[in-house]
Parts: C-alpha cells; sequence; structure tokens
C-alpha cells in the first residue's frame, strides 16, 4: 500500500503541474488568436476572444466560471489526491486496527486523516496554480 500511495502522490504533483502549464501557455496561444483575427476580415468572427490577449481571463477561457474556490475540488489532480488519501486512509485504519485499536476509532482516525490530507492537496494545488500563474 505505502508504493500505491507513493506512486498517487507523484501522479498528483504532475497532474497538477501539467494543469499549471495549460494555464500558462493560453496567453500565448490567445496572442496567436488575435494575429489571426487581424489577417481576414472576417476572421474576428472566428477568433472572438483574441481582442485583449494578454488581459485574457485564463479561467474562462479553460472553461472555469471565474476564479470560485469549488473550483478546485474539481481537478484531475484533486480527484487522484481523493482517491489516493482514501487508500492512505484505509491503511492507516488498518494498521491502527491491527494494533488492537477499536473499530469504531480506526474508522474515525481514518476519516479524519482522509480529509484533512484531501484538504491539504488542495491547499497545495490553489497555491501552486497562483505562483505558477504569476510566473506567466
Amino acid at each position: 500500500m505505502p508504493a500505491l500511495v507513493l506512486l498517487g502522490e507523484f501522479t498528483f504533483v504532475r497532474l497538477a503541474e501539467v494543469s499549471v502549464e495549460d494555464m500558462r501557455h493560453l496567453r500565448p496561444i490567445q496572442r496567436i488568436r488575435a494575429y489571426y483575427a487581424t489577417l481576414h476580415a472576417e476572421a474576428p468572427r472566428f477568433f472572438p476572444a483574441a481582442d485583449n490577449a494578454d488581459d485574457v481571463d485564463l479561467f474562462r477561457e479553460m472553461g472555469i466560471s471565474g476564479r470560485q474556490r469549488s473550483q478546485a475540488w474539481f481537478t484531475a489532480a484533486t480527484t487522484l489526491a481523493a482517491i489516493n488519501r482514501i487508500v492512505a486512509a484505509t491503511g492507516l485504519a488498518m494498521l491502527i486496527r491491527w494494533l488492537g485499536v477499536a473499530l469504531t476509532a480506526a474508522t474515525v482516525i481514518g476519516f479524519v486523516t482522509a480529509v484533512v490530507f484531501v484538504a491539504a492537496h488542495v491547499g497545495w494545488e490553489r497555491r501552486r496554480y497562483e505562483v505558477g500563474l504569476a510566473e506567466a
């Protein structure tokens, strides 16, 4: 189980990084669209969001409705983090139960551990977005 959790952590970090990279590359893509919009009189209708490429709302262009905190709970990385935490928390609860702790206590400890770690992952991912997009 520890190897599975470690693999899940590596995958979570990479998924978060890929998502930040996608967001960082959107501004240059918008600049290209803005250029294309100048090539022909009818081109702007095919590139409607290209008029202010440097000021583009990255989240809106990626289909995310604003910078709502709830959006952080629905990324691929967060989904993987939730699955990984369930595996880790179940393993921890099983270990605690094996050490002789009551089933109810082991279950509660496992559940609290899962909730705390998912929240920590969401917080880390959110900060990574802020730092990564500030660098763009």
